[in-house]
């Protein structure tokens, strides 16, 4: 009976001596980025991890307890943050794994995608693949100025779904009778051919590209 209850007592007092153990710990964080991202300017919960470069980690920091998400820079200058909340409990030491399937949000559109395709550009190719040279090439807002027969015309542009504009060595004006759709994060090609069909701004008629000189 005595030998049962010094057991219990040890047992209490060690019970006791790791929950003083906990109570003293400080709140810590970490995180490890296993995509190919250079995450740069990484924040969570208003504290400051540097930039986190492909296969690294973070050094692990005193941070205030709560739930935030991550935010970050990427290298073109743009800035996203985690979609979820990461939770950083109280007397824990917590830690955050990146991967390249991890969904972040782009703070200047506001979308979801993976961490490993935010590097990929959004594109659009025109190829004239046409008779008939087409100048002040537009798509939205995006000039991809003259494209000569036989030629081809990519820039950098954001994702959307608009008319193809240009003009014609006679000034007049037309546009591709279907909009272009440009999805985020993939190249889209737009080939112009002679069966092409195309409108006319002025009155809204319609005609092969073939037919408009």
């Amino acid at each position: 009976m005595k030998q049962f209850l010094l057991l219990c007592f040890f047992a209490a007092l060690m019970s006791s001596c790791s929950g003083l153990e906990v109570q003293a710990e400080t709140t810590k964080f970490s995180m490890q980025n296993n995509s190919t991202v250079h995450l740069q300017n990484v924040v969570w919960n208003n504290t400051d991890f540097g930039d986190i470069a492909p296969g690294k980690s973070s050094p692990e920091q005193e941070v205030p307890e709560g739930d935030s998400r991550i935010c970050f820079n990427i290298s073109n200058g743009s800035q996203y943050c985690t979609q979820e909340l990461i939770s950083g409990k109280k007397y824990r030491t917590g830690k955050f794994s990146f991967s390249g399937s991890t969904i972040v949000v782009d703070l200047g559109d506001s979308k979801p995608s993976e961490l490993e395709l935010v590097l990929i550009p959004t594109k659009l190719l025109i190829r004239n693949n046409s008779g008939v040279n087409l100048l002040n090439v537009t798509w939205n807002s995006f000039s991809f100025e003259d494209i000569p027969l036989n030629s081809s015309s990519e820039l950098e542009v954001i994702e959307g779904s608009y008319n193809i504009s240009f003009k014609l060595s006679n000034g007049k004006s037309y546009r591709a009778k279907d909009p272009t759709k440009v999805e985020k994060h993939k190249t889209k090609e737009f080939n112009f051919f002679n069966t092409t069909i195309v409108v006319d701004p002025s009155n809204s008629s319609e005609k092969l590209l073939s037919e408009v000189l």
